[in-house]
Parts: C-alpha cells; sequence; structure tokens
C-alpha cells in the first residue's frame, strides 16, 4: 500500500513596507471577455523587472441571475435561491487547458430556466415537458441540473435548434410553468471583477526543492495572485527570500505568517 505524508514548513510573509509603491487602481467598467482570466508570459530579455509576469486577473465571481448570453429575447428576472452571500475570503484559481476543453464541450448547450414551481417533478420529466414545450425529441436531448437552481442544462447539436430555442423567448409550459432558453457561455452567472493592488511581497523559508510559482500561489491565495517573479528569484541567485510582486484585494488581510505542508513522495510498505 502507498503512503503519502505532509511535511510542515513555517513561512513568515514580510510586512508590506513597500505596498504604497506598487499601488495601481484598478480601471472602472466590466471586465473584457478574454478567454483566460490569468495568462502567464516572459518577459523579454534585457528587461528591468526580469521574472515571469502575469496579467491581472479579470475573474468573474459566480453569483446572480441568468446574465444576458447575447440573444434577442431578454432574460427574465431569476428567482431568489435564498443562497446568502459568501462569507468567506474568496477563490482564485488559474484558466488552464482542462477549463478550456470544458468550454469548447459545453458550447453546443443551452441553459434552460424553469419559473414556477417544480418540487417534485424529476429531471427526465422536466425534460420530456422541456422536449414537448419546443418540440423536441427527448431521446435525442442530453438534460442535467446546472450549477444554479431552477437552471438545467441541454445540450443540442443543431446549431439552427439553439437559435429557435434562444429566440423564442418566455414559453408557457405545464402546470403553470415558464421556460426560457439562453445559449450557455461561461459568463451565465458571473459578474466583472479584478484584483485592484499591485503589491510587493516577499517569503522566506520556502524550502530550495519547492522554489516555484505554484509554491507562492498556494500560500497567497485566496488573498492575492502572484504577477511577477523578481530576478533574483526567478533565477535562484539567493534562497533566503522569494520575491515577487502579487496582485491583492487587500494586501493588510495576508497573514504575517502561514504554514506551508508539503506531501511525501508515496513509500511502499510491505
Amino acid at each position: 500500500m502507498e503512503y503519502g505524508y505532509p511535511i510542515r514548513y513555517p513561512i513568515p510573509v514580510r510586512e508590506f513596507c513597500e505596498v504604497s509603491a506598487y499601488h495601481r487602481q484598478a480601471p472602472a467598467g466590466v471586465a473584457s471577455d478574454v478567454p483566460r482570466a490569468v495568462e502567464s508570459g516572459v518577459l523579454p530579455p534585457g528587461s528591468a523587472r526580469g521574472g515571469r509576469r502575469r496579467r491581472r486577473p479579470r475573474h468573474r465571481r459566480r453569483h446572480g441571475p441568468l446574465g444576458n448570453g447575447g440573444d434577442v429575447s431578454p432574460a427574465p428576472t431569476a428567482m431568489d435561491d435564498g443562497v446568502p452571500p459568501a462569507q468567506g475570503p474568496p477563490c482564485i484559481i488559474d484558466w488552464s487547458d482542462q477549463l478550456a476543453r470544458a468550454e469548447a464541450n459545453l458550447r453546443r448547450s443551452v441553459l434552460v430556466m424553469v419559473i414556477g414551481n417544480i418540487e417534485g417533478i424529476s429531471i427526465n420529466d422536466l425534460k420530456v415537458m422541456v422536449a414537448n414545450a419546443f418540440v423536441l425529441n427527448p431521446d435525442s436531448l442530453e438534460f442535467r441540473r446546472s450549477s444554479h437552481d431552477h437552471t438545467f442544462i441541454m445540450r443540442v447539436e443543431d446549431d439552427a435548434i439553439i437559435s429557435r430555442l434562444c429566440n423564442a423567448g418566455p414559453t408557457p409550459g405545464p402546470g403553470g410553468l415558464q421556460l426560457h432558453c439562453r445559449r450557455w457561455t461561461r459568463h451565465a452567472f458571473a459578474e466583472g471583477a479584478a484584483l485592484p493592488v499591485l503589491a510587493n511581497v516577499e517569503l522566506r523559508g520556502i524550502p530550495e526543492h519547492a522554489w516555484e510559482m505554484a509554491t507562492a500561489e498556494s500560500l497567497l491565495s485566496p488573498y492575492g495572485w502572484p504577477h511577477l517573479l523578481l530576478p533574483e528569484t526567478r533565477n535562484k541567485e539567493d534562497y533566503s527570500t522569494f520575491h515577487l510582486t502579487a496582485w491583492c484585494f487587500n494586501p493588510s488581510e495576508i497573514p504575517r505568517a502561514r504554514d506551508l505542508h508539503i506531501v511525501e513522495p508515496s513509500v511502499l510498505f510491505g
């Protein structure tokens, strides 16, 4: 049997005495529809700043009513799902090839909002109801619950059918229900946001074998997102201090110290 166990490394975070020198105010307005919320790159040789630089995350907060997917008919007002706003710190994840593949697989999907009381109605009965309302063959549809209440995701292979559904507007269903279809997009339940402050950060105590941007990402999450490694850190010239800049919601919220636990390689016993 294989076992992996973590090793603890206390990591002090230096006080942000130089934050004001790096403070930048985020521009007003909603984030642009860039395919990736966070991108990585390399500065050209000879740059004074050097290191690995990342575009400031312009992420999407996942909540609220169904957004405008670009179709003709307006979206109805979403019902209050009774879920209170998140009380914990925000979570930031990087864009990845896996997310890109998932988005590509969902491009032929439609979000179906069902307005009304659907308590006690099975997912299969809802699929048949939607199929009958829009004159579709239920056996040809993939129909699943979405990440939001009263909204379902339906895969449709025919672009002409997708356009017909999304342009149909509010459609009556049995039992006083109302159906509304929108083309799926990754921004359907999101609103734009950006990290407003660029801060200078020093991390001490990171073990040499973990001297990577991914380590800084874990230590700063969920309070900030690494932006740029300084040259001495990128080139591993000095392992005493890990220097970087990071985009933050509020630098004062970053803990002064954190414990870093690294899982050891699996060991075979017996």
